[in-house]
């Protein structure tokens, strides 16, 4: 049985019926934008869930207090260790010399 192509040439694709080896570049793609982000339903706005009723109003302004509660904790925390990193700027332990 003979080769489909001789070993010291390199073989010829179309003619193995292969397909073009180097098929031509394709153009550029622009990225596509994002959609626009919906509008929620009616439904789903805070103001639409609690409504008149008086127990989800003061659910409502509890989670409102506890919300304001921890962005003051987290920004309190996140000063202190600025000011924690910057003290321990030159601790021999923290010190790379490489």
């Amino acid at each position: 049985m003979r080769p489909l192509h001789d070993a010291r040439q390199p073989p010829d694709h179309r003619a193995l019926g292969l397909g073009d080896p180097y098929p031509p570049p394709q153009p550029p793609q622009r990225p596509q934008e994002p959609p626009p982000p919906k509008p929620k339903p009616p439904e789903q706005l805070p103001e639409a869930l609690i409504g008149q009723d008086p127990e989800k109003q003061r659910e409502h302004k509890k989670l409102l207090e506890q919300e304001a509660q921890f962005d003051t904790m987290f920004e309190r925390w996140e000063n202190n260790f600025e000011q924690w990193k910057k003290d321990n700027e030159q601790n021999p332990d923290m010190v790379r010399n490489f």
